[in-house]
């Protein structure tokens, strides 16, 4: 979403979107804009891990992504020998 913070004549903060052309805040201060900006980003951040590991558990691969398998293959090719893992190991070490 394109967003722009802008200074306020009051001197606080207000949060401009570009894509419904309205504030999405307003009167805020500079601490409540990064709160709000730290929340939305965690909730994304939260969304895409819970969406990547809803495909893991399908078994969906999505573009450049691995299987369990490969990924090993590849860590253990470019591990040193004490950083290999097993291939029925649990443990990362």
């Amino acid at each position: 979403m394109g967003r722009q913070i802008i200074k306020q004549p009051n001197g606080l903060y207000a949060e401009y979107s570009t894509i419904v052309e309205a504030f999405i805040m307003a009167d805020a201060t500079a601490d409540q804009i990064i709160q709000n900006s730290r929340q939305e980003a965690a909730d994304e951040a939260e969304r895409r891990c819970k969406e990547a590991m809803e495909n893991a558990d399908a078994g969906k691969i999505r573009g450049f992504g691995l299987t369990w398998e490969d990924a090993l293959d590849n860590h253990n090719q470019h591990s040193t020998p004490e950083d290999r893992i097993e291939s029925n190991s649990t443990e990362l070490t």
